[in-house]
């Protein structure tokens, strides 16, 4: 009877978790209080002139700011990945994953459960050597979405914004 119980709390857990995740869109917080260089499926050209569209977003902070988890979910992948740098995977729940990179000092490992503002890493120039800012992506199961439909909008600014250059 304990085991049966353990396993159906662990079940609502989980459930509570995966739906969560979904009725946060619009108010996560964003990884860094920073600013938007490149946005979702913009064509951009890397330091190396390699060009390629977006999946996710591009974000510019100072170096030594720490990066944090936009929701609560689980470590999948703490690592160096190829063409994305020191990237932390971490699956939210039903199928939403959320992909940061390009992090100089990883602090989360592979299996660590994060809540929302967990310290995910450090800010830092030699991790964006070849493209500049912090990438992230928001992917429900394979499929990118944009993360500004995601993060709270009041935390975030374009650089646009910062010059006073509106375009009107």
């Amino acid at each position: 009877e304990a085991l049966s119980n353990a396993l159906v709390a662990l079940k609502n857990k989980t459930n509570a978790q995966e739906y969560r995740f979904s009725d946060n869109k619009g108010s996560l917080p964003p990884p860094v209080d920073g600013v938007i260089v490149t946005l979702f499926k913009q064509e951009n050209t890397n330091k190396l002139g390699i060009s390629r569209k977006s999946s996710g977003i591009t974000l510019a902070a100072a170096d030594g700011t720490e990066i944090k988890a936009i929701a609560e979910g689980s470590v999948l992948f703490s690592g160096y990945l190829r063409g994305y740098g020191n990237t932390v995977i971490i699956h939210h729940g039903y199928q939403y994953y959320s992909v940061t990179s390009r992090i100089e000092k990883l602090t989360v490992h592979q299996g660590d459960p994060v809540e929302s503002g967990s310290v995910l890493g450090v800010m830092g120039s030699a991790a964006t050597l070849f493209e500049g800012g912090l990438y992230l992506e928001i992917r429900h199961g394979k499929q990118p979405l944009d993360p500004l439909l995601w993060l709270n909008p009041n935390r975030l600014s374009t650089s646009h914004e910062l010059t006073g250059n509106t375009n009107k």
